[in-house]
């Protein structure tokens, strides 16, 4: 007999910054970019401030950058089988910080749009039907 294995899609992280040297995660200062134009720029911070809450924590994170004490929240967000956490748009417009993931979100994004939000001849949507909207393995997460 066989049971029914439900398969979770990968999810992306980016944003999630360094705590100790041996833990693996990128470190802010080593992602600094100032050859990425204002409109990519905007273009990234729509998609981080568009994403819907998948967590929520206690404690409050504050920015990793050397000096910088802003609070920058305490929920991580997600969308297009990537997961950040809130506030990390204040990487990009401050301190011109450019993750690693932060292009491939860029085009996850652009690509979905074109496959769930084109109109289609002829009726609805096929890649649509038969979502439950905040259907946690439908959106990705």
């Amino acid at each position: 007999e066989s049971r029914g294995e439900v398969t979770m899609p990968t999810v992306t992280t980016i944003f999630f910054w360094q705590d100790h040297p041996s833990d693996g995660w990128p470190v802010p200062t080593d992602h600094v970019r100032t050859d990425i134009t204002a409109e990519q720029r905007a273009e990234l911070t729509a998609l981080l401030r568009s994403g819907e809450v998948l967590a929520t924590a206690r404690g409050m994170a504050r920015c990793r950058m050397p000096g910088c004490e802003t609070g920058i929240g305490n929920q991580d967000y997600g969308a297009h089988g990537f997961r950040w956490p809130q506030g990390c748009e204040h990487y990009v417009e401050v301190h011109n910080v450019w993750p690693p993931g932060a292009d491939a979100l860029i085009v996850a994004a652009a690509t979905a749009h074109l496959q769930y939000e084109s109109p289609t001849v002829g009726g609805p949507d096929p890649l649509r039907a038969g979502v439950v909207p905040n259907d946690p393995v439908a959106r990705g997460f």
